[in-house]
């Protein structure tokens, strides 16, 4: 017959080696979940429309995010996208001219993705996505606007994201002035553990500062005319000062 306070200890023992399983496990899990480096964002691109004689591009065109190597492609952050007329007459301010119906379109974004651990991947279960925001040149964007992605090649260990059916007009509500478009980009990973695990990586965001690129609108005829008098009448009043 076993005695009462030896069977006591033993069994407080068992639970002490018990518990500390436990707390192991759900550190291994928490830092699966949490902490995996597995999948990784290695590009990522915007695709912008301009339209206009003061864009600095036309038509449709990838612009490079996250890697500055492209020779197909131009880099997006610190890119000068032009100078739109919104306006539906032309505009000539210190001799250039404007045409009208000048357009900034986002009509899309990619991101790509590579898996360095064993046994991570992605599917149509993870996510990305892209967000956006419009702000003068000077203020730092409040919030952003999200363009999600779909999964659109799925050949471990490489992944591609894609939205090629947007068109935002980016110009939409703006007055004249300088303006800053900045972007950044977010996935996740995954691996199987009885199931689809998810783990969150570190967001593509320039270090917490942003992709950033900026441009421009013109302002209205009225006030390139009133420029334009206000030049020719101080030649003039030179002109008659020199005659008499």
């Amino acid at each position: 017959m076993s005695h009462p306070v030896k069977s006591a200890i033993r069994g407080g023992k068992i639970m002490k080696k018990l518990m500390k399983c436990i707390l192991v496990g759900l550190v291994f899990v928490g830092s699966n979940q949490w902490s995996r480096a597995g999948v990784n964002i290695v590009d990522d691109f915007i695709i912008l429309k301009a339209l206009g004689t003061g864009a600095t591009f036309s038509g449709e065109k990838y612009y490079d995010v996250k890697r500055d190597v492209s020779l197909l492609n131009p880099n997006f952050s610190g890119a000068n996208l032009g100078t739109f007329n919104i306006l539906s007459t032309d505009v000539t301010i210190g001799g250039n001219t404007y045409s009208a119906g000048g357009l900034l379109q986002l009509s899309g974004a990619e991101l790509k993705t590579d898996v360095t651990g064993g046994g991570d991947y992605q599917n149509s279960g993870n996510f990305a996505r892209m967000f956006y925001a419009v702000t003068a040149a000077g203020v730092n964007p409040s919030s952003f606007t999200t363009l999600n992605m779909s999964l659109t090649s799925e050949a471990w260990p490489r992944y591609t994201w894609a939205n090629t059916a947007t068109s935002v007009n980016l110009l939409q509500g703006l007055a004249e002035g300088s303006y800053k478009l900045a972007v950044y980009f977010e996935t996740n990973g995954s691996y199987f553990s009885g199931g689809q695990q998810f783990y969150s990586i570190n967001p593509d965001n320039n270090g917490g500062a942003n992709y950033v690129a900026t441009f421009a609108i013109v302002p209205e005829p009225s006030t390139g005319v009133l420029m334009g008098m206000g030049f020719a009448g101080l030649v003039t009043v030179r002109l008659l000062r020199k005659k008499s």
